[in-house]
């Protein structure tokens, strides 16, 4: 006897990607980075961390694109964004980088503008339900899919941006290359009033004496 069964996607994570024009590219190429090994205090050196400083207008250009899919996602058009922190890593030496997540943000975004070698790394996100996963009894999988997958491999490319959710871990592997693996990397927070009821915040309510 064969029963008709249907597996439905409760719940899913988006991740975004696009490509960049060129002139985005060369305008992020001229600002300064900071090695991916090194601890930055952003006390001591806050501008490492909003390094395209008052240039509204590159800000704009890319909030904006982040703005179409964020929007399109959540379906409210009106909703405004704001680029928090912002930096350029480069990683001259190869190392890894070790996994982590930003935090006081609600999505972020990485944009390859510089070259981009065979020996480069992806960047690996790892799926939020893994360690879930794992307490459970874990059976053999012939392939990965969306219901067992432990993390996602994103796509790296000169000129692409990625876009996801703040609380995803993410990190790339170790490599040997003659090439700098150089990227810039930002965060976004909803701005104006959103939520509803009890739930209901505007940023202009946060406002205060230093």
């Amino acid at each position: 006897m064969t029963i008709p069964i249907e597996t439905n996607i409760a719940f899913g994570v988006p991740v975004g990607s696009t490509q960049l024009p060129s002139e985005i590219l060369h305008k992020l190429e001229t600002f300064p980075s900071f090695n991916q090994s090194e601890t930055v205090n952003y006390e001591n050196s806050p501008e490492m961390y909003n390094v395209l400083g008052y240039n509204a207008k590159l800000k704009n250009s890319i909030t904006q694109i982040f703005t179409v899919w964020a929007n399109n996602l959540t379906g409210v058009d009106t909703q405004k964004w704001i680029m928090t922190t912002n930096w350029i890593t480069e990683n001259p030496n190869g190392y890894p980088m070790n996994y982590h997540r930003h935090s006081n943000c609600m999505y972020s975004a990485i944009i390859y503008f510089s070259d981009v070698a065979e020996e480069h790394p992806q960047l690996k996100l790892i799926n939020p339900l893994a360690p879930s996963l794992m307490t459970h009894l874990e059976v053999r999988k012939e392939s990965a899919n969306l219901f067992n997958a432990t993390h996602y491999i994103c796509p790296l490319e000169k000129g692409t941006m990625l876009m996801f959710p703040s609380y995803l871990m993410h990190g790339h592997e170790g490599f040997k290359s003659d090439v700098n693996r150089k990227s810039f990397a930002c965060n976004f927070f909803p701005v104006g009033k959103f939520g509803q009821g009890d739930s209901t915040v505007d940023t202009n309510w946060l406002q205060y004496d230093e």
